[in-house]
């Protein structure tokens, strides 16, 4: 009987020292344990009394205190934190690297960017002042050209007519005609164009071609009618017109 009764407190004890400990604290189950421990040394020592020893039967293996088991439970899991914060810590050292990392490669590439970018602008510059210097010198050369293009141009105009004018002058009136012809070929829109076609007249009616030279003077007045030669022009078209008329009354 006492054996069973014993045998119960130990059972009751084990199951009480057992029983899960989710959502208490250390400190409280240290003290539900001290509390089994105090009533199962008094129910021993009542037994005691009561009667003599039993021979007690051999218990199973003892199982670990339950603050044991807490014990170890939180050692591994406060290890596995320990790991999972140094990795944590790994991970943000490695992510702070890359970004210190990435702002060095942003701010290099910002200031080779700037220096690539003022090195195009002084060559755009530079392109710009030898683009204007050389419009300003072709632009001096052009005026250059034209102006001794114009007057090369006056030169010869001059030259032809003073030419013409010679064999006019010395009564070679065939050169005469050809100097005049090739002028107007030449220079028909020139100021000096009346002058020469006048004069070609003179030379065809010098030569008896008084068809041709009336039609050369009758050019001029029909042509520039307000250039001085044109009364001369009418002058000579009427000896041209006069040198035209039939040696005879039935002609």
């Amino acid at each position: 009987m006492i054996f069973q009764h014993r045998a119960s407190v130990v059972l009751v004890a084990t199951l009480a020292m057992c029983a899960p400990v989710s959502g208490q604290t250390l400190g409280a189950v240290e003290q539900r344990l001290s509390k089994l421990e105090n009533s199962l040394q008094s129910v021993e020592r009542k037994l005691g009394k009561k009667g003599a020893p039993v021979s007690e039967p051999s218990l199973p293996a003892p199982i670990p205190q339950p603050s044991s088991v807490l014990i170890d439970e939180f050692s591994r899991r406060l290890d596995a934190l320990d790991r999972q914060v140094a990795l944590m810590v790994s991970q943000g050292e490695e992510i702070g690297f890359a970004a210190r990392r990435s702002g060095e490669d942003q701010a290099k590439h910002k200031a080779d960017t700037e220096f690539r970018l003022l090195a195009v602008e002084e060559q755009l510059a530079a392109m710009a002042a030898s683009m204007k210097t050389l419009q300003g010198r072709r632009v001096a050369e052009a005026a250059d050209i034209d102006g001794s293009s114009t007057s090369v141009a006056a030169d010869t105009v001059e030259t032809d007519f003073a030419a013409a004018r010679a064999f006019a002058d010395a009564g070679e009136w065939n050169k005469a005609e050809f100097a005049f012809s090739a002028f107007l070929t030449s220079h028909g829109s020139h100021p000096r164009a009346p002058q020469a076609r006048y004069w070609q007249g003179q030379s065809f009616l010098a030569q008896g071609k008084a068809g041709q030279a009336a039609k050369a003077f009758l050019d001029v007045f029909q042509t520039w009618p307000k250039d001085p030669i044109v009364l001369d022009s009418l002058f000579s078209l009427g000896a041209a017109l006069l040198k035209m008329e039939p040696s005879n009354p039935v002609q």
